[in-house]
């Protein structure tokens, strides 16, 4: 999975020489070789950027209430304390963080309805934490929800995240079934083709769970075509920006 995920990619990672020890521990107990290269985030850093290192790191960690040591947490603040010294970009505000807080719990709630027996009988337990904390390191490494609420409540979300270059990846596309035939799902789907279109994104791909027969379907209408991969514990598909925007023209 990590090679599929991050081939030809360098990961940079602020405790380089245990990660690499574990790397290489991993990928010999698995009999294969990285894909992608492990580097030290100090690379990135000048020296006047090192010396401000702890003390912005810091900053970021209080300003988010980081509290629980989890992957998706300490991405996101290492990713916003580079951005910080970088080019200055300041964390999310204290309303910022409470909207994507809420939002993610809406994400898993709406998982537990529609997706909870699915993925029970596919993983056997279904956790609501987990894929929230799933949804997390997504947006930790770039990535975006289109969501569209009605009555107040989430009613179907998009979750992409970009992949390599001019490609995105839809994680997750989950609509509420009350909302499953009034044409919410045309409505994300062009959002999510604008988002698309102004990244410069030329292939979208996307994972549908094996047996998610609602998703396979939409799938296979706006002209996604299967791809062959090594990965069992899910569909992947893939169609060019240019061709769905003309499927949604003609939908």
């Amino acid at each position: 999975m990590l090679n599929r995920e991050l081939a030809g990619k360098v990961v940079y990672t602020d405790g380089w020489a245990n990660d690499y020890t574990w790397l290489a521990l991993l990928f010999d107990a698995a009999g294969r070789v990285p894909a992608f290269r492990l580097d030290n985030l100090r690379t990135l850093l000048s020296e006047e950027e090192a010396n401000r290192w702890h003390d912005t790191k810091a900053q970021v960690q209080a300003e988010l209430h980081v509290e629980r040591h989890r992957a998706s947490n300490d991405a996101r603040v290492l990713q916003l304390t580079l951005l910080r010294l970088k080019h200055g970009l300041q964390p999310l505000g204290e309303r910022g963080r409470n909207h994507e807080a809420h939002l993610l719990d809406e994400m898993a709630k709406l998982d537990a309805l529609t997706l909870g027996d699915l993925i029970a009988a596919q993983h056997g337990i279904f956790s609501a934490e987990t894929q929230r904390e799933h949804h997390a390191a997504a947006l930790a490494c770039g990535g975006r929800v289109i969501a569209e609420h009605l009555q107040h409540s989430l009613a179907g979300y998009v979750l992409l995240r970009p992949g390599e270059p001019q490609s995105w990846e839809i994680l997750s596309i989950n609509i509420h079934p009350w909302y499953r035939s009034t044409g919410l799902h045309r409505r994300l789907l062009t959002r999510t083709l604008a988002h698309l279109i102004s990244h410069g994104a030329i292939t979208l791909r996307s994972r549908v769970l094996p047996g998610h027969e609602v998703a396979i379907r939409l799938h296979e209408k706006l002209g996604f075509a299967p791809e062959n991969t090594a990965d069992d514990s899910s569909l992947h598909y893939l169609i060019r920006v240019a061709d769905l925007a003309r499927r949604l023209r003609q939908a």
